[in-house]
């Protein structure tokens, strides 16, 4: 029996690391940070470039990652909220009687960036059934103070590209939140990926 066990677990390692070029890392015929960079079977929607930008933004940065539950490579403070887990970014805004209110909100738990990663939420819409669950009960009102948000408070300081064909390209966008001073300054308005995705979602959801 212990044989048996042994052989079937031999066979499953063997099979993931050939399956996933996990064995050229090993054998250094691929850079760590190459290898990290590309789409694996088990390693889908790659944000290794953003956490290697993120990991040189100052020492009490803190991200709040929608999207994605993943954080292994990030040497930041980060929250991520997991795939059967409503999206801590979603919380706090079911919280906000307005976009300033949202803002504090972030603020008082100290964040300083947001990050979305697209591929990551369109996978996820694809595979899994509790998507609908994550962004469920998103009115009117919360999308409005969101647009407005979005158009005040953020500026886009990263965007990770992932190496698929233009149709279907999807990245990771890093937003720093900007400070009161710098809101209320003239600055360039951020594309809101949030909505489009935020309309899939639904979709699913009623489907």
């Amino acid at each position: 029996m212990i044989l048996l066990l042994a052989s079937h677990n031999f066979c499953y390692t063997y099979n993931i690391w050939f399956q996933t070029d996990a064995w050229m890392v090993f054998t250094g015929q691929k850079n760590r940070d190459v290898y990290l960079v590309e789409t694996h079977k088990t390693y889908p929607a790659p944000y290794y470039q953003t956490a290697v930008y993120v990991n040189n933004l100052p020492i009490n940065s803190k991200i709040l990652i929608v999207g994605d539950a993943r954080g292994l490579y990030y040497k930041r403070d980060y929250n991520a909220s997991s795939v059967f887990d409503k999206q801590h970014f979603l919380k706090l805004l079911e919280k906000a009687k307005g976009s300033e209110s949202f803002y504090n909100n972030l603020k008082k738990e100290r964040f300083t960036h947001i990050l979305f990663n697209i591929m990551e939420i369109y996978r996820l819409i694809r595979n899994c059934d509790q998507v609908k669950i994550l962004y469920e009960n998103v009115d009117d009102t919360e999308i409005s103070i969101l647009k407005e948000f979005w158009n005040k408070y953020l500026e886009e300081v990263n965007v990770e590209y992932i190496n698929l064909p233009p149709k279907n390209r999807r990245f990771v966008i890093l937003y720093k939140l900007l400070s009161l001073e710098e809101a209320n300054q003239p600055h360039e308005i951020p594309q809101n990926y949030f909505l489009p995705v935020f309309d899939k979602l639904k979709v699913k959801a009623v489907n």
